[in-house]
C-alpha cells in the first residue's frame, strides 16, 4: 500500500507540475488544494514533487511562485506539521521572497518550528537571509543565540566577522565563544584570524576551538600559496606551554616545508612526546632534500628520538635516508638497533640484505623484526641477493630460512633454487622448499617439481608436496586440463614412480586421473593398493562418493573405515556430480558404518549442505540421542533458515522447531529456531 501511494503521489506531483506550465496558470490553485491535506504523505509527496521541479534551472519564476505562495501560509493560523514541512521546502529552494516570512519564526514559541526556520535561512544564498539571520543572532540570547552562530559558520560570510568577533571576544558562555570560534574558521579569512587571536588565552575549550580554527585558517591559506600569511597564524599558535602549541606546530610545518626537516630535528631533540609526536607525522610530506637533512640529523639526536624519527622514515620508503638507517642498525642502543631494522623494510635495498640476514641470525630480539623487513623490502636485487645466498651457503639451517624467506616475498625468480632445494636430501629444507613452491610456482613449472617429488621417500613430505601440486595445478584456467602434467608425469614413471605419484592423483582429482587411481586399487601390488585408497580418501570431489561408501563397508582395518566416513562425509558436503538425493543416501550409509559418535557427528554436519527437507529429517532423528544432540540441532536449524523450505513443510517445519526448543542447550540457535516460527 505505501509503495502505491507513493506513485499516486509521484503521478500527482507531476500532473500539478505539469498542468501548472502546460495551461499557463499559476500554482495557486494546486498549493490551496493540497495544503487542507499538506500534513499527510501523499500531498506532502506532490507538492515536494513541484518545489522539485520549480527548483531546477530554467524554472525561475515558477520557484519564486511557489516559495511566495508557502511563505504566505507560515504564519500562526497553519497548523505545526505543515509550518515544518514548508519550511523543510523553502530550505531546499527559498532565495529572497520567503527570507522575511522564515525570519519571523526565528522567535516562534514551538521550538521545532523556530529550528526549521533557522535551517532554511542557514541554507538560503540571498544575502537577505544571512541579514535576517545577523540581526536575529545579535538579539537573541541562550540556545537561540548558539544556534544562530552555527547557522551563521554554516553560511561562512566574511561579512559576519566583526559580529562572531564581538561574541568571541564578549561572551562569557564558553559554549557561544567556542561556536563564535568554529564560525570564524569556516570564513577563513585574514580578517577572521586577527579576530581569532586574542582568544587563545581564553580557557581551555574556547582556546582550543580557537586554535583548531586557525590551524584550519594557516591550511587554506597555504593552498592558496599564502606562504606568508599562514606563516604569520603559525607563529602566532606556535608558543611553549601554549593550548594551542600543538596546532600551530603543524602550521608552523606546512607553511615552511623548506625549513620543516629542520623544525623536526629541533622538535625531536626537544624531547616533548606530543611534539614529537606531530614533528614525525610530518615526515610524510617532507620533500626529497629534506629526507636527506633528516638522515643527516639521525645521529645527533637522543635514542628516543632516533627511535621516533626511524620509525617515520621507514614507511617513508626514500632511500636517501639509506645510510643513516644502515648506520642505526650497528646502534649498540637495542632500541635503535629494532627501529631501524624495522626501517629498512621501507628504505632498505640489496645492500641491506646481507645486514637483516645477520640480525635474524644473531637469534636477538630484533631478529623477527628484521625477518619481516626482509620479508617485505622490495627493490632491485634484493630477490637475487637472496637468491645467491641461498645458492652459496652450506649451512642447511640457514639455506631453509632463506627458502621460507623467498616463498613469502613471492619470488617467482627463485623458483630454479627452490626446484634444486627439493631435490636435496635434508628433509627440514625439502619441506620449506614445497611450501615455497606452493606460493611462487606456475603450472609450467611442474614437470620439474613433480620430478623432485619422485626423489621424496618420506610418505609425510610426499603428502606435502601433493597438496602444493594440486595448489598449482588450479592455476591452469582451463578445469579439465588440470591434472595434464600429472598424468603426464605418471604414465612415464616407472611401476614405483607411480605408486608415489598416485598421491599426487588423489590430489589434483579429475575423471582421468580417477581411471588410474581405480586401476590401481583394484590391482593385486599391495603397495600401490594402499596408494590408490589414500589417494581417493583425499579426493577433491564428489566422484569417489561410492568407493568411499564400499571401501567404509568393506575395510577389514577400523582406521581405514573411519578414514572412509570421514572423507565421505567431506566430499558429499562439496562439490561434485551427485545430486541431492544421492548426496543424502551417501550419508545414510557411512552413519550406519560409523562406529564413534564422533564420525556420526561428522556425517550430520555435512547434512547441513544438502538443502532438502529430507535431509532436516535426517538430521532431526538424532535430537533425543545425548551425544548427537548438538550437531543434530545445529543441522536442523541451519537447513531451516532456508525459508523455502520451512514454507513448503510449514507445519512439520514448526513441530521440529518445537523440538529444538525444548531439548537444545544452546540459547542462540533456541533463539533462532523461535525466529523461524514466528515468520509464518
Amino acid at each position: 500500500m505505501k509503495a502505491q501511494a507513493w506513485i499516486a503521489a509521484m503521478v500527482a506531483g507531476l500532473l500539478v507540475s505539469g498542468a501548472a506550465r502546460a495551461a499557463g496558470r499559476d500554482a495557486a490553485k494546486a498549493f490551496a488544494d493540497l495544503l487542507p491535506k499538506m500534513d499527510q504523505e501523499q500531498a506532502q509527496q506532490a507538492w515536494q514533487q513541484f518545489c522539485w521541479t520549480a527548483g531546477a534551472p530554467g524554472n525561475e519564476a515558477e520557484r519564486a511562485e511557489a516559495c511566495r505562495l508557502m511563505a504566505a501560509k507560515l504564519k500562526g493560523e497553519t497548523r505545526k506539521p505543515v509550518r515544518i514541512w514548508l519550511l523543510k521546502q523553502l530550505e531546499r529552494i527559498g532565495r529572497d521572497e520567503s527570507a522575511e516570512a522564515v525570519a519571523a519564526l526565528l522567535t516562534d514559541a514551538d521550538r521545532l518550528v523556530r529550528d526549521a526556520a533557522v535551517r532554511a535561512l542557514a541554507n538560503n544564498p540571498s544575502p537577505a537571509a544571512g541579514d535576517r539571520l545577523l540581526s536575529a543572532m545579535e538579539a537573541a540570547s541562550g540556545a537561540e543565540k548558539l544556534a544562530l552562530i552555527n547557522a551563521m559558520g554554516f553560511r561562512a560570510e566574511p561579512a559576519n566577522v566583526q559580529a562572531l568577533a564581538r561574541v568571541l571576544g564578549n561572551s562569557s558562555d564558553d559554549r557561544m565563544a567556542a561556536a563564535a570560534a568554529h564560525a570564524l574558521g569556516r570564513i577563513g579569512t585574514t580578517e577572521a584570524a586577527r579576530a581569532l587571536q586574542p582568544a587563545l588565552g581564553r580557557s581551555t575549550p574556547v582556546a582550543s576551538e580557537a586554535a583548531d580554527a586557525l590551524a584550519k585558517i594557516a591550511k587554506n591559506l597555504l593552498a592558496a600559496g599564502k606562504v606568508g600569511q599562514s606563516a604569520d597564524i603559525a607563529r602566532m599558535l606556535d608558543q611553549p606551554h601554549s593550548p594551542a602549541r600543538l596546532a600551530g606546530l603543524r602550521a608552523r610545518l606546512g607553511s615552511g616545508k623548506d625549513t620543516a626537516a629542520e623544525t623536526i630535528l629541533k622538535v625531536l631533540a626537544g624531547g616533548d612526546e606530543k611534539e614529537a609526536e606531530v614533528a614525525a607525522g610530518f615526515v610524510a610530506n617532507v620533500d626529497a632534500a629534506g629526507i636527506r637533512r633528516l638522515a643527516d640529523g639521525l645521529s645527533s639526536l637522543p635514542p628516543a628520538a632516533q627511535v621516533c624519527l626511524l620509525r617515520a622514515l621507514g614507511p617513508r620508503r626514500d632511500r636517501a635516508a639509506l645510510p643513516a638507517v644502515k648506520a642505526a642498525a650497528e646502534s649498540p642502543e637495542p632500541a635503535v638497533k629494532d627501529a631501524a631494522l624495522a626501517a629498512l623494510g621501507g628504505v632498505g635495498d640489496a645492500s641491506t640484505v646481507p645486514i637483516l640476514l645477520k640480525a635474524i641470525q644473531d637469534g636477538s630480539e630484533g631478529a623477527g623484526i628484521a625477518r619481516r623487513s626482509l620479508e617485505s623490502v622490495f627493490a632491485d636485487g634484493v630477490d637475487p641477493a637472496l637468491i645467491d645466498a641461498l645458492k652459496t651457503t652450506t649451512d642447511n639451517g640457514r639455506r631453509a630460512l632463506l627458502v621460507e624467506i623467498l616463498g613469502n616475498r613471492r619470488s617467482a625468480s627463485a623458483v630454479p633454487a627452490l626446484l634444486d632445494a627439493l631435490a636435496g636430501d635434508d628433509g627440514n629444507l625439502r619441506r620449506r622448499a614445497i611450501s615455497a613452491l606452493e606460493k611462487v610456482a606456475s603450472p609450467e613449472d611442474l614437470p620439474a617439481i613433480l620430478s623432485g617429488i619422485l626423489k621424496i621417500g618420506d610418505d609425510g613430505q610426499r603428502d606435502e608436496a601433493a597438496r602444493a601440486v594440486a595448489s598449482i595445478c588450479d592455476r591452469v584456467p582451463d578445469e579439465s586440463r588440470r591434472a595434464d602434467e600429472v598424468l603426464r608425469a605418471y604414465r612415464n614413471a616407472s611401476a614405483s614412480e607411480q605408486t608415489r605419484l598416485l598421491a599426487v592423483l588423489g590430489r589434483v582429482g579429475g575423471s582421468g586421473a580417477l581411471a588410474l587411481v581405480r586401476e590401481a586399487a583394484s590391482g593385486t601390488d599391495a603397495d600401490r593398493r594402499v596408494a590408490a585408497e589414500r589417494a581417493i580418501l583425499d579426493w577433491p570431489d564428489s566422484s569417489v562418493a561410492e568407493d568411499l561408501a564400499k571401501l567404509a563397508e568393506r575395510a577389514e582395518n577400523r582406521d581405514r573405515r573411519r578414514d572412509a566416513i570421514g572423507a565421505l562425509a567431506r566430499v558429499v558436503g562439496g562439490s561434485g556430480p551427485l545430486d541431492n538425493r544421492e548426496r543424502l543416501d551417501y550419508l545414510e550409509r557411512a552413519f550406519k558404518q560409523a562406529d564413534r559418535d564422533e564420525d556420526r557427528r561428522r556425517v550430520l554436519a555435512a547434512a547441513r549442505e544438502i538443502p532438502t527437507f529430507p535431509a532436516v529429517r535426517f538430521a532431526a532423528a538424532h535430537l533425543d540421542e545425548p551425544k548427537l544432540r548438538s550437531q543434530a540441532v545445529a543441522t536442523v536449524v541451519g537447513l531451516l533458515e532456508n525459508q523455502e523450505l520451512r514454507d513448503n513443510h510449514r507445519e512439520e517445519s514448526d513441530r521440529l522447531l518445537d523440538k529444538v526448543i525444548s531439548v537444545s542447550k544452546d540459547k542462540s540457535l533456541r533463539e533462532r529456531a523461535r525466529s523461524f516460527k514466528s515468520s509464518k
